[in-house]
C-alpha cells in the first residue's frame, strides 16, 4: 500500500489550454516529431510561453491517443520527495490497471534508489502495452527551478536507459546541464530557444485579433513586434489596455486597465523571480537609462552588470516604463511587502 505524502497532484496534471489560446502551427505542429527525439529542450526567459507550448503539444498528443505524463517541477518540494518518484507518481496510470500501480513512495528517500523504483516502473508500464502504444512522451515544466546534480542524473537515467520508447519534453528558463551535444549530434534533441518562441509580425496581428478584437495594420503590429520584440508576455501586457497604436496606446495604461495589467505582470513574469531581481527591478525604476555604474549607485551595492545580464530585465525596460513598472510597484507593495519597506524604497517609488 502506498505510503502518503499529501503531495499535490496538480503538478502531475497537464495545464488546461483555454478555447482562446492562439494556435501558432509552426510551434504546435511539431508536436507530431516529438516522438522522433529522445530529447526536446524549451529554453526561454519568463513569459516566453513555454508552458502553453508544452500544453498544447500535451493536449494534441492525447488527442491522437499517445501515451504521455506531466511534471510541473516545484522548489519548495525538491526537498521532500526527488524528481525520480514525482515522475513515478505522474507516469503512473491506475485506471489502465498496469502492474505496479499501486506505487510506494517514500519522503527523504535515496535518490538511487527513487531512480531505480522509476525505470522498474516504467519497464513494467511499457511490457504492459501493445507495442504501438509504448511510446511515452514525458513533460516536465519549470525544470530550472530544480535543475541540479541529483536531477540531471534523473534525466540521463532515464535518457540512456530508454532509447526507443521514451521522449523526454522539458521546459526551463536557463539551459540546463545535459549531455546536449551528443544527443544533437545524433539527431536526437529537438531545441527551441527565445528566438523561436517569439512572435512574428504577422502572428502578432493575429494575436491581436484573436485576444482583443483589434484589426491593427502591419505597420501598427510591426510597432508592437518592434516594442516587445516578440515577448508573448509583452504581447500579452499590451492586449490588456484597451486602444491601439494610432489611440496614443504608449503613452500610458488608462486607469480601469491598470489592475488586470498589473496582476498578469506579476503572476506571468515576476513569479519565480529571485528576491535580488525583484528588489534590483524596484530600485532602478526611477532611472531612464540602465548602466552598471548607474545602478550601483542606486543600490548601494556592487554587481549590478551581472544582474543586468539577464535577458528578462532586457525586455522589462524595453516595454514603455509608465505602463509596466509604475503599475507593477503598487502591486508589489501588496505581494512583497518586505522588499519594499526601506526608506530608500519609498523614496524611489515615490520620485
Amino acid at each position: 500500500m502506498a505510503r502518503q505524502t499529501g503531495l499535490n497532484t496538480r503538478r502531475t496534471t497537464a495545464p488546461r489550454i483555454h478555447d482562446g489560446t492562439m494556435d501558432r502551427p509552426r510551434l504546435t505542429g511539431l508536436s507530431r516529431y516529438l516522438p522522433r527525439h529522445r530529447l526536446v529542450l524549451v529554453h526561454a526567459p519568463a513569459g516566453s510561453g513555454k508552458t502553453t507550448l508544452l500544453g498544447q503539444w500535451h493536449q494534441m498528443l492525447r488527442a491522437t491517443g499517445a501515451w504521455t505524463a506531466w511534471y510541473s517541477a516545484s522548489e519548495t518540494e525538491r526537498d521532500r520527495i526527488s524528481l525520480a518518484d514525482f515522475l513515478l507518481l505522474a507516469v503512473r496510470d491506475d485506471k489502465a490497471g498496469l502492474p505496479g500501480s499501486s506505487i510506494d513512495i517514500a519522503p527523504f528517500s535515496d535518490s538511487n534508489e527513487a531512480v531505480e523504483r522509476l525505470v522498474a516502473q516504467l519497464r513494467l508500464s511499457t511490457q504492459a502495452r501493445a507495442p504501438s502504444e509504448r511510446h511515452l512522451t514525458l513533460f516536465i515544466d519549470d525544470f530550472h527551478l530544480i535543475d541540479g546534480e541529483a536531477e540531471a542524473e534523473t534525466i540521463n537515467a532515464l535518457l540512456s536507459t530508454f532509447s526507443d520508447t521514451l521522449t523526454l519534453v522539458l521546459a526551463s528558463r536557463i539551459r540546463p546541464a545535459l549531455p546536449l551535444g551528443r544527443l544533437r549530434a545524433r539527431g536526437e534533441l529537438l531545441e527551441l530557444t527565445v528566438g523561436e518562441l517569439q512572435f512574428s509580425v504577422a502572428e502578432t496581428q493575429s494575436f491581436f485579433r484573436s485576444t482583443s478584437g483589434l484589426e491593427l495594420s502591419m505597420e501598427e503590429s510591426a510597432r508592437f513586434h518592434g516594442t516587445t520584440e516578440g515577448w508573448a508576455a509583452g504581447l500579452r501586457l499590451a492586449s490588456l489596455v484597451p486602444g491601439s497604436p494610432s489611440d496614443g496606446f504608449w503613452q500610458g495604461a488608462p486607469a480601469g486597465s491598470q489592475r488586470a495589467f498589473a496582476e498578469y505582470f506579476l503572476d506571468e513574469v515576476f513569479a519565480g523571480l529571485p528576491e535580488d531581481v525583484i528588489r534590483f527591478l524596484e530600485y532602478t525604476s526611477i532611472l531612464d537609462n540602465l548602466s552598471p555604474d548607474l545602478c550601483d549607485a542606486v543600490m548601494d551595492e556592487p554587481g549590478s552588470a551581472a544582474v543586468l545580464e539577464c535577458s528578462i530585465l532586457y525586455k522589462l525596460y524595453k516595454l514603455q516604463k509608465t505602463i509596466v513598472i509604475n503599475l507593477v510597484i503598487a502591486v508589489l507593495r501588496e505581494k512583497f511587502p518586505s522588499l519594499l519597506k526601506t526608506k530608500c524604497c519609498q523614496s524611489k517609488i515615490m520620485a
